[in-house]
């Protein structure tokens, strides 16, 4: 049966992207056979309470893919990658990319990429295929770790000369540890015996013959082969990885180059840091792994476009109805939206201070309702602590982590929803910080919640100003508006009507429909 792997690195914090994972998952699990990883122990009960789906079908698997090697991709036939913010290894050969929205590929101006990237090629440094852990960084150097075996694809010259491999390897280890040892191989041939024990502390430069029946390939495959140890074994760490050495670089040489001797002459560690060169076209490069990109919305494919110069298919967010509350509504404005401090946060301090100047105007009756998940670092938990104390003598709720049934009977009971991601941000120089869809605005619009959200980024294609909702760009037109709504009961309706009809246009059949769609298309393609 066909094996497909949905990774989100995300998947424990169960907010709204960890929602489209769960339902891809639940969608694809009567057709095909479904693993759900992610990091992170998580029990599927949890997941189905809290998102709202069923994962009877789905095998839940806890893989770091940060702290080990892409290898177990391999064994899917479509490999999905589901988490924000990252274009994550893989070694399957079909790849689907979900994208909320594109990190960006840079690595400082742009001639000096283009410099970087024209030295990186004209030396030929090797480009990590497996058995590499996920870069460290180091005081400004990239570090990659092999596993036991690690290959690389180093590209050759074209040159009637006999060819060498060159790397420096380094091989750190803890003081109780033995000191590591490693093999070569090039092109399946084993042309380096055991060397001798590497340096704990220094990288040292290795030069081994290419074989000339591989000398007219355009690349080889290189591969190292090493003792392991785990830094967590003696309780002095918590990185619990099988470490093999640390590579500095790798590159092919025809001989005397008297430009690379020039530059390494002016600057010592050259190599390396052209190597390092490989982190920045590193997301590039597994970028060109993905056949496909899924974008979360027309907001998000346009700067797809701008970030990556790449088309995507798009793919709106299964919505679950809320149906059945357009009916009796308390004086309730709902708000859902995760507690965190960051960039794009919910900006909940400013939805408060609205609340409370209408408050302090004279509305009476009414209250604010915050809900949202969780998150366990310290710096989340005091940003959540001073929310609370700047409610404070209020009638403002603030709930965490409820499940998703108590959610939808907020939805059914709210009169209106708040949203303001990106208030007061420059989509110019962060369009990150703006919401890229609003699975929440829509939940909301279902059960005739009337929204009255910020008129930016993805919220834009959600609501049609004025029949299923308003939008505004000042805290003064969010108080306007819901002032109007709250003092006329026919206007509220005749939106509450609008949204409910608005927020079919979303509904999760729609969602399952394009995924099984694009998912037949993408294994239908030859591996």
């Amino acid at each position: 049966m066909i094996r497909i792997g949905i990774y989100n690195h995300w998947l424990s914090t169960l907010g709204g992207g960890e929602k489209v994972t769960g339902a891809m998952a639940e969608a694809l699990s009567h057709y095909y056979r479904v693993d759900l990883i992610g990091p992170e122990r998580i029990s599927r009960s949890l997941i189905e309470d809290r998102i709202n789906v069923d994962l009877g079908k789905v095998d839940v698997k806890v893989i770091n893919i940060m702290e080990r090697t892409p290898s177990f991709t391999k064994d899917y036939d479509l490999f999905i990658n589901a988490t924000h913010g990252a274009i994550l290894p893989t070694m399957c050969r079909r790849n689907i990319l979900y994208v909320y929205f594109p990190i960006r590929l840079d690595g400082g101006p742009p001639l000096k990429r283009k410099l970087k990237g024209f030295l990186f090629r004209r030396f030929r440094y090797g480009y990590p295929l497996e058995g590499f852990y996920p870069a460290d960084r180091y005081q400004g150097t990239v570090l990659w770790w092999t596993g036991p075996h690690a290959k690389l694809q180093v590209p050759l010259p074209k040159s009637t000369h006999p060819l060498a491999l060159e790397l420096a390897v380094r091989g750190y280890r803890t003081p109780d540890a033995a000191p590591p040892q490693i093999r070569l191989r090039i092109g399946g041939e084993e042309v380096v015996e055991t060397l001798p024990a590497l340096s704990r502390h220094h990288f040292r430069r290795i030069r081994v013959p290419i074989p000339r029946r591989l000398a007219q390939r355009e690349f080889i495959e290189a591969e190292i082969l090493a003792d392991t140890f785990c830094p967590a074994a003696d309780g002095s760490s918590t990185d619990a990885r099988d470490l093999g050495v640390m590579l500095g670089w790798a590159r092919s040489t025809n001989g005397f180059d008297p430009i690379h001797w020039l530059l390494s002459r002016c600057i010592p560690d050259v190599d390396t840091r052209l190597q390092n060169q490989i982190e920045l076209l590193s997301s590039e490069l597994r970028l060109d792994r993905y056949q496909t990109i899924w974008a979360v919305s027309r907001y998000t494919q346009r700067w797809i476009r701008r970030y990556w110069n790449r088309e995507s298919e798009l793919l709106y967010p299964p919505v679950d109805s809320a149906s059945g509350g357009n009916g009796t509504k308390r004086n309730a404005i709902l708000s859902v939206g995760r507690f965190f401090d960051g960039h794009h946060n919910k900006k909940h301090f400013e939805m408060v201070e609205a609340f409370k100047a209408m408050c302090d105007a004279g509305l009476r009756d009414w209250e604010l309702i915050l809900v949202g998940g969780t998150h366990t670092g310290k710096i989340h938990q005091a940003y959540l602590e001073r929310l609370k104390q700047s409610c404070a003598g209020y009638p403002i709720s603030i709930l965490t982590n409820i499940p998703f049934a108590r959610l939808q009977e907020l939805y059914r009971a709210s009169a209106l929803y708040w949203h303001a991601t990106g208030y007061e941000e420059d989509e110019s120089t962060a369009p990150e910080r703006f919401e890229h869809f609003g699975m929440s605005t829509v939940e909301a619009m279902s059960a005739g919640c009337v929204p009255v959200v910020i008129g930016r980024a993805g919220q834009v294609e959600i609501i049609q100003d004025g029949r299923s909702g308003f939008l505004w760009s000042t805290l003064t037109d969010l108080k306007r508006y819901s002032l109007m709504l709250i003092r006329d009961e026919h206007l509220r309706q005749r939106l509450a009507d609008g949204a409910i009809a608005r927020s079919r246009e979303f509904a999760r059949d729609v969602f399952v429909a394009n995924t099984l769609r694009t998912v037949e298309r993408a294994l239908c393609r030859p591996a």
